[in-house]
């Protein structure tokens, strides 16, 4: 079907609106793109694509016009990208408490991420802020630099709960501790002290160990196989233990799980705990 504008202006039908405009949303041109920003801008197309208490009720996924900002994020365009980030000055889409969450997620496929992005997750993730822990599930589905900076100031805000930041290392940064960029980013934190003292322990704990009772879920994360990371990223993580072993106070389970992790990452001899 081609992209008709008629049916935008017109039609009653909620689904076949959807459907029109996720064909706008799909395409290489910048033109298409603005039309499909205006769309998403404007409070009187989103009510016609649902109701007002289904943005009150419904889960941001189960929305219809979460289905135009996955095309946005699984496009291979360059072009659609910038709509994502534009929807963050858009008070219209903003106006909706499940708009606003949808976005923080939308945001996740923007690599890297931009200032904009980077503004609207910080207002995101203030210590009340309803959307704090999904922020974080953003950052580590992004994991570019600009993102994983951000992470970091989240983890020195010392107003953050020590158990949020504890939960955060355990849960989403646990799930991608083979990646390079999370990797530099732990590094940074463990090495250069910009964070504060009872962090880095915590950050190398969870670089290192895992133990299923640290979660009261049934569906655990699981840490990735440390066979399949890298060679950069298995260098990046045994400079991270060799400091942690010879510059931080490390309690005993820490400090073995440190051990068994240079042996898994093929430390030199005579690498691994010094204590």
């Amino acid at each position: 079907m081609a992209k008709d504008l008629n049916i935008l202006a017109t039609s009653s039908d909620a689904r076949l609106l959807v459907f029109t405009l996720a064909e706008f949303a799909a395409s290489d041109q910048a033109a298409d793109q603005a039309v499909a920003l205006r769309h998403l801008s404007s409070r009187a197309f989103l009510l016609r694509v649902n109701t007002e208490e289904d943005y009150f009720k419904q889960r941001f996924k189960r929305l219809r016009i979460a289905c135009v900002l996955k095309t946005l994020m699984d496009s291979p365009h360059a072009v659609a990208k910038p709509t994502l980030v534009a929807l963050t000055t858009s008070a219209d889409f903003l106006s909706f408490a499940a708009l606003q969450e949808l976005l923080v997620m939308a945001l996740g496929s923007v690599r890297p991420s931009p200032p904009e992005a980077i503004d609207y997750w910080d207002s995101h993730s203030q210590p009340e802020s309803a959307n704090l822990h999904l922020v974080i599930e953003a950052i580590f589905i992004n994991r570019s630099a600009p993102a994983l900076t951000l992470f970091e100031t989240k983890m020195a805000d010392e107003r953050q709960e020590i158990e949020c930041r504890t939960i955060w290392l355990r849960d989403q940064m646990l799930r991608q501790r083979n990646d390079l960029e999370v990797l530099r980013s732990c590094e940074r934190m463990v090495t250069q002290g910009t964070v504060p003292p009872p962090i880095p322990p915590l950050v190398v704990e969870a670089l290192c160990d895992y133990h299923p009772d640290w979660y009261l879920a049934c569906k655990k994360p699981k840490p990735p196989p440390r066979l399949l990371a890298s060679d950069e990223s298995k260098e990046v993580l045994r400079r991270i233990c060799r400091f942690a072993d010879g510059n931080l106070s490390l309690e005993p389970p820490i400090k073995a799980a440190l051990e068994v992790t240079m042996r898994e990452i093929g430390a030199g001899e005579g690498e691994g705990a010094q204590g």
